[in-house]
């Protein structure tokens, strides 16, 4: 594919691997746990030279995760 076309794909790439994620927030006086609901691409998109005028798109999926741990105080 072109580059044009390499571009366009990677758009359409990061629009569909972006999705509503629950990201903990910590309240630092009380330790009261809530969860914002914020998009995130949950892919690397990019689009690579392979040579002449062909660029492949790849995607490496990374699902985020969240992992809260207690910090003795």
């Amino acid at each position: 594919m072109t580059a044009a076309a390499a571009a366009a794909c990677a758009a359409d790439m990061v629009a569909l691997y972006t999705k509503n994620v629950g990201m903990p927030n910590v309240d630092r006086v009380t330790g009261a746990v809530t969860y914002a609901q914020v998009a995130m691409c949950v892919a690397s998109v990019r689009a690579v030279h392979v040579g002449g005028r062909m660029y492949n798109v790849e995607i490496d999926r990374n699902e985020t995760s969240y992992t809260m741990t207690m910090i003795p105080t």
